[in-house]
């Protein structure tokens, strides 16, 4: 529900719902030192909700994002990391997981790849953490005018993400700034979050440093942030304009 109540804004019930399932003590939900262990089991504390695989019950090559990021793996091996974003993070932060695995130049789209995914065929997939709750919680208190609690717990999970950060000073938008760059930082490469906080808060996405989709910008409210209106839905519709689908 925590998820639900962001996206309509119900921010005291997005606070209620955090609280509820991390039980309100981030303390003890936060480990650092297994956060470079691959994220591939679902017993670990950080995990809310996770799907389960086994060496003879699992997706194969198609585990997600194991596989795709994991550049060390006989996986898919494709995903790599945008240059800019990498930038962001301390040499301090235990997030800083970025490395020229396959050589190249910084210009080139495959310069950066990280090593938080560890893929074999029993690596289980994350679903939600509890560092998610945290960080929904986060911006619970600041849109709520809580900045001296939204600061609090903002520099208790970033203190145990790099122990030479800086408790924030931030305030206004630009506190709400440093929020969902903390998201982006905490969860890339999980659950979509900078398409999820752009579409929800009808933001753009630039596409900046050594970005793969060159001049893909996606403006406020880009009808690519919109799925396809399926062919079979078009034909057997006559009050659908067809052109529904065009420029996604």
């Amino acid at each position: 529900m925590a998820r639900v109540y962001q996206v309509m804004g119900n921010w005291e019930g997005a606070e209620n719902a955090t609280n509820q399932s991390y039980g309100s003590d981030a303390a003890t939900v936060l480990d650092a030192l297994n956060y470079g262990n691959g994220f591939d089991d679902l017993s670990s504390i950080k995990w809310l909700w996770g799907m389960p695989q086994t060496s003879d019950q699992n997706i194969d090559y198609t585990t997600t994002p194991h596989s795709f990021t994991d550049h060390y793996s006989d996986g898919c091996a494709d995903a790599y990391v945008n240059e800019d974003f990498a930038a962001l993070f301390s040499e301090t932060d235990i997030r800083n997981l970025f490395d020229n695995t396959d050589g190249g130049d910084p210009e080139d789209y495959w310069y950066l790849t990280t090593t938080k995914f560890t893929f074999t065929f029993e690596s289980d997939m994350p679903l939600m953490r509890t560092a998610e709750m945290i960080l929904i919680e986060v911006e619970a208190k600041y849109w709520r005018s809580n900045e001296i609690d939204c600061h609090t717990l903002l520099y208790e999970l970033q203190l145990n993400r790099d122990p030479e950060v800086i408790k924030s000073t931030n305030t206004g938008t630009d506190l709400l700034e440093e929020i969902l760059v903390e998201r982006r930082k905490e969860l890339y490469a999980e659950i979509g979050v900078e398409w999820f906080d752009a579409k929800r808060l009808r933001r753009s996405l630039p596409r900046t440093g050594n970005q793969r989709l060159i001049d893909l910008d996606l403006i406020a409210d880009d009808k690519k942030f919109f799925l396809k209106i399926p062919q079979k839905e078009l034909d057997a519709n006559d009050n659908i304009n067809k052109s529904v689908n065009a420029n996604r």
